[in-house]
Protein backbone atom coordinates (compact mmCIF):
# COMPACT_ATOMS: atom_id res chain seq x y z
CA UNK A 1 0.00 0.00 0.00
CA UNK A 2 1.31 3.44 -0.86
CA UNK A 3 0.10 6.66 0.65
CA UNK A 4 0.76 9.71 -1.50
CA UNK A 5 0.44 13.11 0.12
CA UNK A 6 0.21 16.17 -2.09
CA UNK A 7 2.06 18.50 0.25
CA UNK A 8 5.08 18.26 2.46
CA UNK A 9 4.16 17.82 6.12
CA UNK A 10 5.76 19.73 8.96
CA UNK A 11 6.73 16.78 11.13
CA UNK A 12 6.77 13.02 11.54
CA UNK A 13 3.93 13.34 14.04
CA UNK A 14 1.63 15.10 11.59
CA UNK A 15 2.45 12.62 8.85
CA UNK A 16 1.84 9.72 11.24
CA UNK A 17 -1.51 11.27 12.16
CA UNK A 18 -2.58 11.37 8.52
CA UNK A 19 -1.43 7.77 8.05
CA UNK A 20 -3.41 6.63 11.12
CA UNK A 21 -6.55 8.40 9.94
CA UNK A 22 -6.19 7.08 6.40
CA UNK A 23 -5.60 3.51 7.63
CA UNK A 24 -8.56 3.71 10.01
CA UNK A 25 -10.78 4.71 7.09
CA UNK A 26 -9.50 1.80 4.99
CA UNK A 27 -9.94 -0.61 7.88
CA UNK A 28 -13.55 0.47 8.48
CA UNK A 29 -14.26 -0.30 4.81
CA UNK A 30 -12.50 -3.68 5.06
CA UNK A 31 -9.77 -2.56 2.61
CA UNK A 32 -6.74 -2.49 4.91
CA UNK A 33 -4.19 -5.12 3.85
CA UNK A 34 -1.16 -6.48 5.77
CA UNK A 35 1.12 -3.74 4.42
CA UNK A 36 -1.37 -1.11 5.53
CA UNK A 37 -1.63 -2.65 8.99
CA UNK A 38 2.17 -2.57 9.34
CA UNK A 39 2.20 1.08 8.22
CA UNK A 40 -0.56 1.92 10.72
CA UNK A 41 1.28 0.16 13.54
CA UNK A 42 4.49 2.10 12.83
CA UNK A 43 2.55 5.37 12.76
CA UNK A 44 0.86 4.49 16.06
CA UNK A 45 4.28 4.05 17.70
CA UNK A 46 5.25 7.58 16.62
CA UNK A 47 2.02 9.13 17.89
CA UNK A 48 1.12 7.21 21.05
CA UNK A 49 0.97 9.92 23.70
CA UNK A 50 2.61 9.74 27.12
CA UNK A 51 -0.12 10.16 29.73
CA UNK A 52 2.10 9.60 32.75
CA UNK A 53 1.16 11.79 35.68
CA UNK A 54 -2.06 13.24 34.24
CA UNK A 55 -4.78 13.49 36.88
CA UNK A 56 -8.28 14.89 36.50
CA UNK A 57 -11.59 15.22 38.34
CA UNK A 58 -14.58 13.19 37.24
CA UNK A 59 -18.28 13.31 37.96
CA UNK A 60 -18.33 10.61 40.70
CA UNK A 61 -21.12 8.47 39.24
CA UNK A 62 -19.32 8.36 35.87
CA UNK A 63 -15.91 7.14 37.09
CA UNK A 64 -16.35 3.50 36.02
CA UNK A 65 -17.74 4.61 32.66
CA UNK A 66 -14.70 6.90 32.17
CA UNK A 67 -12.28 4.03 32.81
CA UNK A 68 -14.06 1.89 30.22
CA UNK A 69 -14.17 4.77 27.69
CA UNK A 70 -10.48 5.59 28.21
CA UNK A 71 -9.45 1.93 27.92
CA UNK A 72 -11.45 1.54 24.71
CA UNK A 73 -9.91 4.69 23.24
CA UNK A 74 -6.23 4.11 23.92
CA UNK A 75 -5.70 1.23 21.51
CA UNK A 76 -4.55 3.45 18.64
CA UNK A 77 -2.70 6.75 18.60
CA UNK A 78 -5.49 8.76 16.93
CA UNK A 79 -7.94 7.94 19.72
CA UNK A 80 -5.30 7.98 22.49
CA UNK A 81 -4.46 11.59 21.59
CA UNK A 82 -8.12 12.41 22.25
CA UNK A 83 -7.98 10.73 25.66
CA UNK A 84 -4.82 12.68 26.50
CA UNK A 85 -6.52 15.90 25.37
CA UNK A 86 -9.55 15.17 27.59
CA UNK A 87 -7.18 14.69 30.51
CA UNK A 88 -5.23 17.88 29.74
CA UNK A 89 -8.39 19.98 29.40
CA UNK A 90 -9.90 18.47 32.54
CA UNK A 91 -6.72 19.03 34.54
CA UNK A 92 -6.69 22.64 33.36
CA UNK A 93 -10.29 23.13 34.43
CA UNK A 94 -9.41 21.56 37.80
CA UNK A 95 -6.67 24.20 38.23
CA UNK A 96 -9.24 26.95 37.71
CA UNK A 97 -8.35 27.78 34.12
CA UNK A 98 -10.94 29.34 31.85
CA UNK A 99 -12.30 27.03 29.15
CA UNK A 100 -10.09 28.83 26.58
CA UNK A 101 -6.97 28.38 28.70
CA UNK A 102 -7.82 24.71 29.26
CA UNK A 103 -8.35 24.17 25.51
CA UNK A 104 -4.95 25.77 24.85
CA UNK A 105 -3.40 22.92 26.85
CA UNK A 106 -4.05 20.69 23.80
CA UNK A 107 -2.35 22.94 21.22
CA UNK A 108 0.81 20.83 20.93
CA UNK A 109 -1.18 17.66 20.16
CA UNK A 110 -2.16 18.84 16.66
CA UNK A 111 -5.72 17.54 16.93
CA UNK A 112 -8.13 17.68 14.01
CA UNK A 113 -11.46 19.46 14.37
CA UNK A 114 -13.18 16.08 14.56
CA UNK A 115 -10.88 14.92 17.35
CA UNK A 116 -11.37 18.14 19.31
CA UNK A 117 -15.13 17.83 18.94
CA UNK A 118 -14.88 14.38 20.52
CA UNK A 119 -12.70 15.81 23.28
CA UNK A 120 -15.28 18.51 24.03
CA UNK A 121 -18.07 15.94 24.09
CA UNK A 122 -16.13 13.69 26.51
CA UNK A 123 -15.12 16.58 28.79
CA UNK A 124 -18.73 17.77 28.87
CA UNK A 125 -19.90 14.29 29.83
CA UNK A 126 -17.26 13.27 32.40
CA UNK A 127 -15.96 16.47 34.03
CA UNK A 128 -17.80 18.57 36.65
CA UNK A 129 -17.12 21.78 34.63
CA UNK A 130 -17.70 20.04 31.33
CA UNK A 131 -20.90 21.82 30.37
CA UNK A 132 -19.18 25.19 30.83
CA UNK A 133 -16.40 23.98 28.52
CA UNK A 134 -18.87 22.70 25.91
CA UNK A 135 -20.80 25.98 25.87
CA UNK A 136 -17.59 27.97 25.39
CA UNK A 137 -16.49 25.64 22.57
CA UNK A 138 -19.80 25.90 20.74
CA UNK A 139 -19.73 29.69 20.79
CA UNK A 140 -16.07 29.75 19.74
CA UNK A 141 -16.49 27.49 16.71
CA UNK A 142 -20.10 28.11 15.77
CA UNK A 143 -21.33 31.62 16.51
CA UNK A 144 -25.10 31.51 15.87
CA UNK A 145 -24.98 27.72 15.40
CA UNK A 146 -23.12 27.52 18.71
CA UNK A 147 -25.92 29.36 20.47
CA UNK A 148 -28.44 26.89 19.00
CA UNK A 149 -26.26 23.92 19.99
CA UNK A 150 -26.04 25.27 23.54
CA UNK A 151 -29.83 25.49 23.73
CA UNK A 152 -30.06 21.85 22.62
CA UNK A 153 -27.19 20.63 24.82
CA UNK A 154 -25.18 19.32 21.85
CA UNK A 155 -21.55 19.71 20.74
CA UNK A 156 -20.60 21.29 17.41
CA UNK A 157 -18.14 19.49 15.17
CA UNK A 158 -16.15 22.02 13.10
CA UNK A 159 -14.99 19.22 10.80
CA UNK A 160 -18.47 18.99 9.29
CA UNK A 161 -18.91 21.21 6.25
CA UNK A 162 -22.35 22.54 5.30
CA UNK A 163 -22.60 22.72 1.51
CA UNK A 164 -26.18 23.92 1.35
CA UNK A 165 -28.51 24.93 4.14
CA UNK A 166 -31.78 23.02 4.28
Amino acid sequence: MELHLERKLASDEIQAGFVCGYCMALESDGRLDDTGRALRDRANKVLMPDMTGLVMSLIPEKEKEWVEWANNNTKDAYSACCVKAVMLVSAGLDKGMTPEEAANETDKLGLTGNQMSGVVHAVSYYHPRGDEFRRWWNLRVGGKQGTEANKKGTTLNPAVITVKER
